[in-house]
């Protein structure tokens, strides 16, 4: 970023002049030119960068950016393709796919400020194809009628949303993103100093080998094959930490259930699959409200950890503590 176009231009010569001196390179002039901010947007890496003036700041002007005109191209040929897929082969894999690729989208582009306002494009490009594509085999639902695992995945959905719904599996909704700063990594994470290495073995604090021995022994013949190893990755999401309290687990004072059961529709996936405290295991799958709660007095529960419990007591048809 120059503030003149002069001193642009002395410093795209001299990048030019080192890259083909030093380094044999040559540059493409198409994506590599002297682009006036003020006036014309840059693309880089799917984003539309432009400056546009804005009054309390720094330097009066602000980066504003969107999806680029052939990221947006390609998101709705690809969504569209995963649709056609859908009515080809009306499957939960094809589904799966479906929504691993919107969350793929919003999860690279939330960055972009007016990452919302693209995707709502790409929606309503995507509306006429859903709507022809599926009418015989999807019906379509409120945004509050869907599931709590469900409501979690996506973010700044009204309630009367309508949800396309593809027997039990429900599609995510393109335009459930916000927008996110794009944050640095720490700078004080570093081999030199020792406040630097303390952070760095502070993330390495996993699981021990001799953790997953334990699990390994804890696998329950009754259930499915898929069911047993997926406990382990489980196990390595919460990293060995409770699900509920957050408190680190212990072999024999842990127990594995799966958080939707399947006579509702659950699977074997490690998504589905969580480890708790033997006791607060029990306050889960309990009827009794009261026993649910003087099982509970031991452990300092906030709002979030109460509200997630009961979410799985309301999986398994329990009333909220």
């Amino acid at each position: 970023m120059c503030r003149t176009y002069d001193e642009a231009q002395r410093w795209y010569h001299a990048t030019v002049d080192f890259l083909k001196t030093r380094l044999k390179l040559d540059i493409s002039p198409e994506k590599s030119k002297v682009v006036n901010m003020h006036k014309n947007s840059s693309d880089y890496l799917g984003f539309k960068i432009k400056v546009v003036p804005k009054g309390k700041t720094r330097y009066g002007y602000i980066a504003k950016t969107d999806m680029s005109e052939k990221a947006i191209k390609k998101a709705k040929s690809n969504l569209k393709a995963k649709v056609k897929n859908i009515q080809k082969h009306t499957t939960s894999q094809a589904i799966n796919n479906y929504n691993l690729a919107i969350i793929g989208i919003q999860n690279y582009y939330c960055i972009a400020t007016n990452v919302y306002n693209n995707l709502t494009d790409v929606n309503y490009a995507l509306l006429p194809t859903i709507r022809i594509r599926f009418r015989s085999i999807a019906k379509t639902v409120p945004f509050r009628e869907t599931e709590q695992d469900f409501k979690q995945k996506t973010t700044g959905i009204k309630d009367d949303t309508k949800i396309v719904v593809i027997g039990k599996m429900p599609l995510l909704p393109l335009t459930g993103v916000h927008h996110r700063s794009p944050m640095n990594f720490s700078q004080d994470i570093t081999n030199y100093t020792a406040k630097g290495r303390e952070k760095i073995h502070k993330q390495n604090e996993c699981i021990s080998q001799f953790d997953f021995i334990e699990i390994a022994r804890t696998r329950d013949p009754s259930e499915t094959i898929e069911f047993n190893d997926n406990m382990m990755s489980a196990y390595a999401v919460q990293q060995g930490n409770c699900y509920i309290s957050g408190n680190r687990l212990k072999a024999e004072n842990m127990i594995c259930i799966r958080k939707i059961p399947r006579n509702k529709g659950g699977t074997d996936s490690h998504r589905n699959i969580a480890f708790m405290d033997k006791i607060i295991g029990t306050a889960v799958m309990t009827d009794s409200v009261e026993t649910a709660r003087k099982l509970l007095k031991r452990y300092t529960l906030d709002s979030l950890q109460i509200k997630k419990l009961n979410r799985l007591r309301n999986n398994y048809g329990y009333h909220a503590i």
